[in-house]
């Protein structure tokens, strides 16, 4: 890295990504992948959990909480299907040479 000024910005020339920096870079795009979707779950525990205490509180009803139950899985479900896909569309951009 040699950086370079001409007054109004520094530059930094940065050598391309070899194969070995590249798969690593997957790996961590999974590993960040994977505890996107834990903590996903970790929120629809979470949610569940509400739910039926709401619905033992008598706040609502028995159906109320399992269509609660519905929405929050359908939420759940959108959120990890996006996380995987943002997953490849990064680990396809890392491995493009």
């Amino acid at each position: 890295f040699n950086p370079q000024n001409d007054g109004r910005m520094i530059r930094l020339n940065v050598p391309p990504l070899s194969t070995e920096v590249r798969r690593k870079l997957v790996a961590r795009i999974k590993e960040l992948a994977e505890e996107t979707k834990v903590a996903v779950r970790n929120i629809r525990r979470d949610g569940n959990k509400q739910a039926d205490a709401g619905e033992k509180n008598k706040d609502f009803s028995e159906d109320d909480r399992d269509q609660l139950k519905e929405e929050i899985q359908k939420l759940i479900k959108d959120y990890e299907a996006q996380a995987t896909e943002l997953a490849k569309a990064r680990e396809k951009e890392v491995m493009e040479e």
